[in-house]
């Protein structure tokens, strides 16, 4: 064999083997959300549509209305509304932005001043991740905001808003917990 040739298969088993690492990667599920990782916008987009995928969760591209459309003006915040088995279970807003702990800071201060008396469940908490950062989440339901339960989050560069259908609020905090490596 000529070294040419030897040479061009040498490199076709190293791509080869490239590849077939990043498939079993990603059939391993770790394309998730940390903050260690270099987040982009598109991959925390292919990190969003994966656990979507991967929790039986049909998505949507919309417009639907979510209070961060309206705050976040560095990034553009994308919108999914959720499906299952076609039936709408909610819908998540998120962005990547290096003032997304600020921006998660403006909008508590805002809603502080906003519930009503009838909000419940609210929870105010900072979680550990499988990462060294934290994630800081704001949840409640208030049917005088939203007719859904909101959960508002914050993680390195990463902010995301999810309203959630409260017949489907377990399978999408399960999701969350996933995608964001959150533990107990």
């Amino acid at each position: 064999m000529s070294r040419i040739g030897a040479t061009l298969i040498t490199g076709v088993l190293l791509v080869s083997l490239s590849s077939l690492g990043v498939v079993d990667h990603l059939l391993q599920g770790h394309i998730l959300l940390s903050p260690q990782q270099e987040s982009t916008e598109e991959n925390i987009l292919t990190a969003m549509q994966y656990a979507l995928t991967e929790n039986n969760i049909a998505f949507r591209r919309t417009e639907e209305a979510h209070m961060y459309t309206n705050l976040v003006t560095d990034t553009q915040v994308h919108t999914l509304t959720l499906f299952h088995d076609r039936d709408r279970i909610g819908s998540i807003a998120f962005a990547q932005s290096p003032h997304a702990f600020a921006y998660f800071s403006a909008l508590k201060e805002v809603l502080s001043l906003s519930f009503s008396p009838d909000v419940e469940d609210l929870e105010d908490q900072e979680l550990h991740t499988s990462t060294q950062n934290p994630i800081h989440i704001l949840q409640f339901y208030d049917p005088n905001l939203n007719t859904e339960r909101m959960v508002f989050g914050a993680t390195g560069n990463i902010l995301f808003e999810v309203h959630i259908a409260e017949m489907y609020r377990k399978t999408i905090e399960e999701l969350i917990e996933t995608l964001f490596e959150i533990q107990h």
